[in-house]
């Protein structure tokens, strides 16, 4: 993708420069081997995958790991806080603006930066810790480091659980097509030719003439059991309870039992000790962090 860097060489002035490079982290290392020093990175150019997965609207909501990679690099370059968010806020468009707005106007007021952030429904409880605990040691910048590596972190995970289950899923859903075609064309079409014969049938015939029996005679109600069963899976996603329950039942399956607790409870420690080490004390850390566990694994936390 194409990257656009404000950048500063030695005691010139700052300037924009445009680099190809497949996400900001290499624009920046390249900037860097150049001899800038980058003040901010945004994405100009996307490719396919991108353009898909991302909001086009001007309306969008703001991506949280952008702005705050953006608002470490200006608070690293000698911005103070509200001047790296007025600096944000010229180059944002639609909700993300108004959201930096938003926050800039919480800080005039004399609100502490945890403190707007919390007025933001966007930003995640872990951001908004490690923000307070940060304004008790002065290092904001470092700390944003932090959660920007802790963000990556998991997104590499969630990136290689997605990519290992896209074959299985592919396959699942190409074979119970596949058999949906079978039960409800073939095998109807099959059945009328053992129907004309003659003669005993096996035990596999006769069960294919009884199913083109049901089709012929409760199609319509076979096909309203299926739609309620695919209704049934939609509801099952969307309501956290079910989707607790069910993630219960996979946690308690043996082979996926280790590797599942394992992912969770690393994200966990991991987010545990960031607060920590950031200055919050230990219960408030861990009642920060719980809610990164799914529920079946609460009470084991």
């Amino acid at each position: 993708m194409k990257v656009q860097a404000n950048v500063v060489q030695g005691s010139g002035a700052p300037s924009v420069i445009e680099l190809e490079a497949p996400s900001l982290d290499d624009a920046r290392f390249q900037a860097v081997r150049q001899g800038y020093t980058v003040l901010s990175c945004r994405a100009v150019g996307l490719g396919l995958g991108e353009l898909l997965s991302r909001p086009s609207s001007p309306g969008a909501r703001i991506d949280i790991g952008v702005f705050i990679e953006q608002l470490r690099d200006l608070l690293v370059a000698g911005l103070s806080v509200i001047e790296a968010l007025d600096a944000l806020r010229r180059g944002a468009t639609g909700q993300s603006a108004r959201v930096i707005e938003q926050l800039e106007r919480e800080l005039r007021n004399g609100k502490t930066l945890s403190n707007a952030l919390t007025q933001q429904p966007v930003f995640p409880p872990l951001l908004v810790a490690l923000v307070r605990s940060s304004e008790l040691t002065s290092d904001l910048p470092q700390t944003l480091a932090r959660f920007l590596e802790h963000e990556r972190r998991v997104a590499e995970v969630r990136h290689r659980l997605v990519s290992a289950s896209i074959y299985p899923l592919l396959l699942m859903g190409v074979g119970s097509l596949v058999l949906i075609f079978l039960f409800f064309y073939v095998m109807p079409r099959f059945a009328r030719i053992f129907e004309g014969m003659s003669g005993e049938l096996p035990w596999s015939a006769r069960l294919m003439v009884a199913w083109s029996h049901v089709i012929g005679q409760h199609g319509t109600i076979v096909f309203v059991l299926l739609a309620a069963f695919a209704v049934g899976l939609a509801l099952m996603a969307a309501t956290p309870a079910l989707r607790s329950r069910v993630l219960g039942a996979v946690l308690a399956w043996a082979p996926l039992h280790d590797r599942l607790r394992t992912y969770f409870l690393a994200r966990w420690y991991r987010a545990t000790g960031m607060l920590v080490a950031g200055g919050i004390p230990l219960p408030e850390a861990l009642g920060l962090s719980n809610s990164l566990l799914p529920l079946a694994l609460r009470p084991a936390g």
